[in-house]
């Protein structure tokens, strides 16, 4: 079984330019520092063989990318867009084990205030990464609201289905409560 492993660390310098009233772009111009390895590992438990490929070290580079992003709101209602690893850059792994690509990432999201204190978002991968299980697109919803001056709480929920097709989903729900 082929394992990709790739670790990165991101560096970077965020500009966001209001361009009209309510209409936000913004950009990250970023360095991104990755470790690729990519090992060939006997059939077995999954976590055996993940921790078999935590156990060797691989071939670090770096790579100059790029996120952009652009928001929109008007009223009780917010879109936004965001675009990350725009070049979709390649880190190569050690002895000519070949690379592995940070894959692009787009996501879309809304959000309505349906009063004061109070939100409800939905946000959603346009497009397919590679996940654990294989390829993948997530979608949450959540809503998040102030009980008082200094209290709140926000429930949430979201699914990562092994493809785009199964009918069985891992799901995720998601409560939170801060004080201030």
């Amino acid at each position: 079984m082929r394992v990709d492993n790739l670790v990165t660390h991101h560096f970077g310098v965020t500009l966001v330019q209001s361009i009209s009233p309510g209409v936000a772009i913004g950009a990250t111009l970023k360095l991104v520092r990755g470790s690729a390895l990519v090992t060939v590992q006997p059939p077995g438990d999954s976590g055996d063989i993940l921790d078999a490929a935590d156990d060797v070290s691989g071939k670090t580079t770096n790579k100059f990318d790029a996120d952009i992003g652009v928001m929109a709101s008007g009223g009780r209602l917010k879109l936004g867009l965001t675009v990350r690893n725009l070049s979709e850059p390649r880190f190569d792994a050690p002895e000519g084990q070949g690379s592995i690509r940070l894959e692009r990432q787009a996501r879309a999201g809304v959000a309505v205030s349906p009063v004061d204190g109070w939100s409800v978002a939905a946000d959603f991968d346009l497009l397919e990464n590679t996940g654990m299980t294989g390829r993948v697109r997530d979608i949450a919803i959540g809503a998040e609201g102030r009980s008082g001056r200094r209290r709140s709480c926000g429930p949430g929920r979201g699914s990562t289905p092994p493809t785009p097709t199964a009918s069985d989903t891992s799901q995720l729900l998601v409560l939170e409560a801060v004080t201030r």
